[in-house]
């Protein structure tokens, strides 16, 4: 429950983009910089600072887009696996893509992930336990 692995992957694919255009960025700045300092000859600080331009409206929509998936995401983080009856036998447990191979049994209530990403088990009458 609560793993979405396409989204998952395109916020690492984002993140890793958005790392990579700020290095651009930087490398821009660097060149506006140098081509200030030292003359610009082939008039190409005009077009450098329009590439500039253009590389932060990139990076803010990749950010507002890895914003909208991190919302997502920790939507998904806080689901529940809800139990009615109880579990018995070998019954492994996804929450938010961690794991638990249940080696006990559990009654009525619901899984979900604390805090700390520990799959915890909360019985009907909301006591908290770690799952194992």
């Amino acid at each position: 429950m609560g793993v979405h692995e396409a989204l998952e992957n395109r916020h690492r694919a984002l993140q890793f983009e958005i790392a990579e255009k700020q290095t651009n960025e930087d490398n821009l700045r660097k060149i506006i910089k140098q081509l200030t300092h030292t003359g610009d000859p082939k008039k190409m600080l005009d077009r450098v600072k329009a590439s500039l331009v253009e590389m932060q409206k990139n990076i803010v929509a990749l950010e507002q887009e890895s914003n909208s998936i991190d919302e997502q995401l920790s939507h998904l983080r806080h689901s529940k696996v809800e139990i009615t009856q109880g579990t018995s036998g070998t019954v492994e447990v996804t929450v938010a893509n961690h794991k638990v191979r249940l080696a006990k049994e559990y009654g009525r209530g619901y899984f979900t992930l604390s805090d700390e990403n520990r799959v915890l088990h909360v019985d009907s009458k909301s006591f908290c336990g770690i799952a194992s």
